[in-house]
């Protein structure tokens, strides 16, 4: 059987691909961690990562690349029995989001929950929208936070608030006070998939792709900032780049498809932190520009 040390030994040696950078992070030498190898393939009954001279990073073998997510999993729930522990008499509360939510308002409130009462243990998982969804499906998480609305059995997915989609450049850019997205250069563009409604709105919009797309906001904002480019993006990110790097925010000139929020929990549950946490979120959100909260028990 393998151990929790064998274990964590493995997925280090996954996360670095090399021998030497993995036995430095563990403070193991590089002769102890080749054996320990050596010894848990010879367990195994085979091999797990492929050797070839010369060759300083390491590739996985077949058997290895479908043992490591059963080792993840493994780790996950060996992680999560541990904090039985520690979690007596706290409220436990798994939170699963894009980095969008949690920049706006999801940080804040648990920060608020957490000056009300330190008698909190937080669980905060950055997550893809599909992600999202099946840690709540699976019961990984309480609740997740999503820019699509994602059908899954047995799930609400319930309507949060929605933002208005604005403009956004370096001050000193040459553009309008009111911009035609007609008139922008693509090419000059930052594309980010806010929501499947955007994505559709922009491509028909602009016909075809930007030279620069990425998923993460922390992205966007150095490719405006240190390329000067221009990008599409949700109020709450205009924001807090206005306050970061100090863009210029311009409206537009039509109506560009709003970035809904939803949460998805699991239907019949009734988890009291969760409620703590959305009530939190509404009074941050109540008075900022460009967002919208729907009101309790909206359904689309």
């Amino acid at each position: 059987m393998l151990s929790h040390d064998d274990i964590t030994l493995l997925l280090t040696v996954l996360e670095f691909r090399n021998i030497s950078r993995a036995a430095g992070a563990l403070y193991m030498s590089q002769s102890s961690m080749s054996k320990r190898i050596q010894d848990i393939e010879k367990y195994l009954g085979y091999e797990i990562f492929i050797r070839r001279p010369g060759q300083k990073t390491l590739e996985i073998t077949k058997k290895g690349a479908e043992l490591f997510p059963l080792l993840s999993q493994i780790d996950r729930l060996n992680k999560e029995a541990r904090n039985i522990r520690d979690s007596e008499e706290k409220k436990i509360l798994n939170i699963a989001s894009s980095d969008g939510p949690y920049m706006l308002a999801i940080d804040d409130a648990v920060m608020d929950l957490y000056k009300k009462s330190p008698n909190w243990l937080f669980k905060l998982k950055n997550m893809s929208y599909s992600e999202c969804v099946n840690a709540v499906a699976e019961n990984i998480v309480d609740i997740a936070f999503i820019g699509n609305h994602i059908y899954r059995k047995n799930l609400n997915i319930v309507p949060m608030y929605r933002e208005k989609m604005v403009f956004v450049c370096m001050p000193h850019a040459p553009y309008p006070e009111v911009i035609n997205p007609q008139m922008l250069d693509v090419s000059k563009g930052i594309y980010s998939p806010y929501s499947s409604e955007f994505s559709s709105w922009f491509y028909s919009t602009f016909k075809r792709r930007c030279l620069i797309q990425c998923d993460l906001i922390s992205e966007v904002k150095r490719f405006i900032y240190e390329l000067n480019l221009w990008s599409i993006v949700p109020a709450s990110v205009a924001a807090d780049l206005a306050e970061s790097f100090q863009v210029s925010v311009h409206p537009l000139n039509e109506d560009v498809p709003y970035r809904v929020i939803y949460y998805a929990v699991r239907r019949g549950e009734n988890v009291e932190a969760t409620e703590e946490l959305l009530e939190c979120i509404r009074e941050r959100l109540r008075d900022k520009e460009g967002i919208d909260i729907f009101p309790r028990g909206t359904a689309f």
